[in-house]
């Protein structure tokens, strides 16, 4: 009811400098007619709406919290020309008075009104799924949860929408329509997420897709080439559609296999995907943060693995952030031999952070540790995220993906055409 009282609020009959036109209807329109023929004129002030949508987006649907004010206030304005004829009877649109609609409207008006906002898309979202093709990467076993699925392009028709004629899907492309014109990359990989609204899909395909940039080995990760990846996305509710977007993971050189050992930490990510306890949203935003990581060049990547380390460790208790993700980093690796290392990246860190350093390279505090470790601390800030990422969010299910290049290596180490003794990285990849 408080939603309701507060949209009332915005809506009046007679107009004023801080208003605008709304049209809203005066009963159903019946199927085949002009909407205008059933429609009046009242007047919404912008601005009013603001209550409505706070308290709408804090007290009702969780998928509410991924969509801006702005988005909220559209499915507001949209209910309230939708279902004003539950209210048309009273005719407030046919009287004159300078105050809104809260003041006049009868108690059992706003009560109509509240049970049909019960009911409506608003609370009760028809949902639609959408599905990601992903490159590089390929599924050795398909993963399914209710959360999301990763399976390969051939499977892909057994998870859509049974109104759909599967003669006419292509799942090897992208748009996995025949007939249609399609990217020249096959398809490696569907990613496919159930939610309310378009916005929350593509969190949860961020987060995803955050988890899975942490399974490569560091030198693979950012090895990008000048391979094209699939763009855009589909969508299926009521029908199929197709969004324009940039690709989904950068262009790494080696793909990304989807194994049946990546089982059980994809299982915890599901989990932590539908989870609303707080430490699992500090992980989720975490990742969200690693996937934006993943796209980025060094000077640029530097400040967001910041961000995604704090979000795990920064977030909760009293104390300075810095203080709380040393500790947080040296409690997950249990290495304090890189307790000086990390004293200088915090350093490092609020200089990045807060406008001081925006080019990495150009920080006396790089030069110094450079001096004082001999290593490259982006290397380091690197590696010490992901294992952190890795081990404090999924604990030891986690696998990473086996070197590409493993045998080639360790062929020229035995040549010597390459060092086989040397400067490792600062922690082991894994465990």
């Amino acid at each position: 009811m408080q939603v309701i009282d507060l949209l009332l609020g915005a809506y009046f009959v007679e107009r004023a400098a801080d208003r605008m036109m709304e049209y809203v209807e005066t009963r159903v329109v019946p199927r085949w007619n002009v909407s205008r023929a059933f429609q009046t004129l009242v007047f919404l002030k912008p601005t009013a709406l603001t209550p409505a949508a706070l308290v709408l987006r804090e007290a009702g649907p969780s998928y509410l919290a991924t969509i801006s004010i702005g988005g909220v206030k559209e499915r507001l304005r949209a209910f309230f020309r939708d279902h004003y004829h539950l209210i048309s009877s009273e005719r407030l649109h046919d009287q004159k008075f300078s105050e809104s609609m809260a003041v006049k409207m009868s108690n059992s008006g706003k009560l109509d009104l509240a049970a049909a906002l019960a009911v409506s898309e608003i609370f009760r979202p028809k949902g639609q799924l959408l599905v990601f093709p992903v490159t590089p990467m390929s599924v050795a076993d398909d993963f399914i949860s209710d959360a999301f699925f990763l399976i390969r392009p051939q499977a892909l028709p057994d998870h859509l929408p049974t109104w759909l004629d599967l003669k006419k899907i292509n799942s090897e492309q992208m748009p996995p329509f025949t007939g249609s014109p399609a990217s020249k990359n096959d398809v490696g990989a569907w990613l496919g997420v159930e939610a309310a609204v378009e916005e929350a899909a593509k969190k949860t395909k961020r987060i995803v897709l955050g988890a899975i940039a942490l399974a490569p080995i560091q030198r693979e990760r950012w090895s990008f080439t000048l391979r094209s990846c699939v763009q855009n996305y589909c969508g299926f509710s009521d029908k199929a559609w197709t969004a324009s977007s940039s690709p989904h993971t950068p262009p790494i050189g080696a793909k990304i296999v989807i194994r049946a050992d990546d089982k059980p930490w994809l299982l915890e990510l599901a989990r932590i995907i539908d989870s609303p306890e707080k430490p699992d949203r500090h992980k989720r935003n975490a990742l969200e943060y690693f996937f934006r990581a993943w796209f980025l060049d060094k000077v640029e990547r530097c400040p967001v693995l910041f961000m995604a380390l704090d979000a795990i460790y920064g977030q909760s208790g009293a104390g300075a952030a810095t203080a709380k993700m040393k500790n947080g980093i040296v409690g997950t690796i249990c290495n304090l031999n890189i307790e000086a290392n990390i004293d200088s990246m915090m350093v490092l860190r609020n200089l990045v952070l807060h406008g001081a350093v925006p080019d990495v390279y150009l920080s006396s505090k790089y030069r110094d540790y450079y001096r004082t470790f001999d290593r490259d601390l982006m290397d380091d800030l690197e590696a010490i995220t992901v294992k952190c990422l890795r081990k404090h969010i999924f604990g030891d299910l986690f696998t990473p993906q086996d070197d590409p290049y493993a045998d080639l290596i360790s062929k020229h180490e035995g040549l010597g055409t390459i060092p086989s003794m040397g400067l490792g990285p600062i922690v082991a990849e894994w465990p």
